[in-house]
């Protein structure tokens, strides 16, 4: 009877063992999913903030070799109505542009880097 209860002893401890195991694997599978994402969101930001820059530029280049024929208000004003049209134009398509892209690439974050882990097991 003794060995019974050592042997279920043990199991115990490898049980314990497991799960205490188990329980850390998933929080480093969270911090890895949680680094990435915040990776991919601050590069994301990085790439817009350089994209608004040189838009900037460029919008403001068109904008004084259109002044040099139609004069400079006017080219100011055209140039700044065709960025209105443009920033509605991204706003409308926003879900197709960015909301669908997105999510496509957080949900391959989180579960498929689990899928692979988990058939590695």
């Amino acid at each position: 009877m003794v060995e019974f209860g050592e042997k279920f002893e043990n199991l115990l401890h490898d049980v314990r063992k497991y799960a205490e195991l188990k329980i850390d694997s998933i929080k480093l599978q969270a911090v890895e999913n949680i680094s990435q994402l915040s990776s991919d969101i601050f590069s994301i930001a990085i790439i817009f903030f350089l994209l608004f820059i040189s838009a900037q530029f460029l919008f403001t280049a068109l904008m004084l070799v259109i002044a040099q024929y139609i004069g400079l208000l006017l080219a100011a004003f055209s140039v700044g109505v065709a960025t209105l049209l443009l920033a509605l134009y991204v706003y409308y398509k926003r879900k197709a542009l960015f909301r669908n892209v997105f999510v496509s690439r957080f949900c391959k974050i989180f579960f498929n880097q689990n899928s692979t882990h988990d058939e590695a097991e």
